[in-house]
């Protein structure tokens, strides 16, 4: 056995450990899909964190924008 098929062995057996922790079965074909679903859940939480900050970042623009309004408005109204 060569040093390359060592390593091949070895990162397998750490895949396959991996996948057991995470409650997967290395062994069924569902598993890709499983971790398929898994990546597009990651991807959507993050698309809906920055959608989250870009929606408070833009409340607390309009809102001091309309209080600066709002205070042009009652200086020019006197």
């Amino acid at each position: 056995m060569t040093d390359d098929d060592k390593l091949r062995q070895v990162a397998a057996e750490a895949v396959e450990q991996t996948l057991r922790r995470m409650g997967l079965d290395p062994d069924d074909a569902q598993t890709a899909a499983d971790i398929h679903d898994l990546k597009g859940l990651i991807s959507a939480w993050r698309a809906t964190k920055r959608t989250v900050w870009q929606t408070v970042a833009r409340v607390a623009t309009v809102a001091a924008l309309g209080a600066l309004a709002a205070g042009a408005f009652f200086q020019i109204r006197q």
